[in-house]
């Protein structure tokens, strides 16, 4: 009895090595699978008596997971504040090289020719080249208003469009999600479906901030922008809307949820869309308001080469989009107001004109210092969103590592655990070998 129950028991010990074994394998051959966290068979020591007839040994325990919840939250929350900021450095990024720097280049450059052709024009005002000069000048300046306003909204258009692919993918990881949710119904725990979740929600972290809870059937429900986004096997879309010209993102009832969004790519890009750029605009529309107003007063006291005093300004444009609608009406050079009121055939008027280069604003800005504010406005906000979004970055590597070392797959800890429950099954299979035999041989003595 004494032998047979050694060989029992030498064969459960063989069996719980061999699932030790076969779980390293798991591990090794997992090893780069996203999202997989490494496990580790569980060895129970038996009862061991032999005044009673006890051998002992070993048995198999549960699988256990090294798993760390708290790791993979702060992987995900650092990857949230990532996402956002690398969105809005990216994007801002992409605007940046519209503006631009130099003096002659762009709309102060434009601004600064038209002003040198009005100033050219005050020394000989009846000058059919330079009259037309001016005119060329001034529909120069227009045109590079307008190009640098369709660049904004070609970014925004951009912008937009990747708001939407956004919005699709969070909802296709929602899906994918409840169907990890219904597979988990019928599978219960399983590490390849706890891989896939858990590489999911890592990049729905990217996409959007959202709220987890890990319910008691081992399912996840989700809350992104505090309304449901997935319970069970069931998801609820999140939709995407425009009103009064901004993106607004709304959850399965409708409700607008656009301020909720404090994280991910998709916060980034809605502060984009909505807020950022129509700032820029706003400042460029003012700007071109601006420029074309002050000229517009400026001709519309004087008296063109007729003596006459003008009937149609030099410069217009929509109310709606200044800048990306200013033009200059169809004028010959004759009816530019160069003369002063009183002084037909003079340079009174080209003078105040030219004057305009260093006049100030309401705020005090001439046009130069007022298109350099919303330069540097551009570069402050891009230095500081990759400023930031860079020291984000540098937190979700080392969440990242931190996880790594709690739950990841070190092949040097894998071949350790190998080599070991290597031996212990080899040394098992002797025991049970020489068992074996002695038993044989009890039994021949006993014939």
């Amino acid at each position: 009895m004494g032998l047979f129950n050694s060989l029992v028991s030498t064969a459960n010990t063989m069996n719980a090595f061999e699932r030790s074994l076969l779980t390293v394998q798991n591990n090794v051959a997992n090893a780069s699978t996203p999202g997989f966290a490494r496990q580790r068979q569980e060895l129970v020591a038996q009862r061991f008596d032999l005044d009673v007839g006890i051998a002992g040994g070993v048995s198999t325990g549960a699988v256990f997971s090294y798993r760390s919840e708290y790791a993979e939250r702060s992987v995900r929350d650092a990857n949230q504040q990532f996402g956002k900021y690398d969105q809005l450095a990216t994007d801002l990024s992409q605007v940046e090289p519209l503006f631009a720097v130099g003096a002659e280049a762009g709309v102060p450059g434009a601004i600064n020719r038209f002003f040198q052709a009005a100033s050219q024009a005050s020394v000989s005002p009846n000058d059919s080249a330079s009259r037309e000069m001016l005119l060329n000048r001034a529909k120069d300046v227009a045109a590079n208003f307008n190009q640098l306003s369709t660049g904004l909204q070609d970014a925004r258009t951009n912008i937009g469009g990747q708001i939407r692919e956004n919005i699709i993918r969070v909802n296709q990881i929602a899906g994918q999600l409840a169907q990890v949710n219904s597979q988990r119904e019928s599978l219960g725990t399983d590490p390849g479906l706890d891989a896939t979740a858990n590489q999911l929600l890592e990049e729905l972290s990217g996409l959007v901030n959202y709220q987890s809870v890990q319910q008691d059937d081992g399912s996840i429900s989700l809350y992104a922008g505090g309304s449901l986004l997935l319970i069970g096997d069931r998801s609820y879309p999140l939709q995407l809307d425009s009103f009064a010209g901004q993106q607004v993102v709304r959850d399965s009832l409708g409700e607008d949820i656009t301020p909720r969004f404090t994280g991910g790519q998709l916060s980034g890009l809605l502060q984009s869309y909505n807020q950022e750029i129509p700032a820029l605009q706003t400042g460029l529309d003012g700007m071109a308001t601006d420029f074309a107003d002050r000229v517009n007063t400026v001709l519309d006291a004087g008296l063109d080469q007729f003596g006459t005093n003008p009937v149609t300004q030099l410069f217009a444009y929509e109310a709606s989009g200044p800048a990306g609608s200013l033009q200059v009406n169809p004028l010959t050079a004759e009816q530019l107001a160069l003369a002063s009121a009183g002084d037909p055939g003079g340079n009174g008027n080209a003078i105040q004109l030219a004057n305009l280069t260093s006049a100030k604003n309401a705020q005090g800005k001439t046009f130069s210092q007022t298109y350099g504010d919303l330069t540097a406005e551009v570069g402050r906000k891009v230095l500081t969103y990759q400023g930031t979004a860079e020291v984000r970055g540098q937190i979700y590597a080392q969440a990242k590592s931190i996880r790594q070392d709690a739950q990841g797959v070190s092949l040097d800890e894998e071949a350790a655990q190998l080599v070991q429950a290597q031996r212990a099954y080899q040394a098992a299979a002797q025991l049970f070998k020489t068992l074996n035999e002695l038993t044989d041989l009890t039994i021949s003595l006993g014939r």
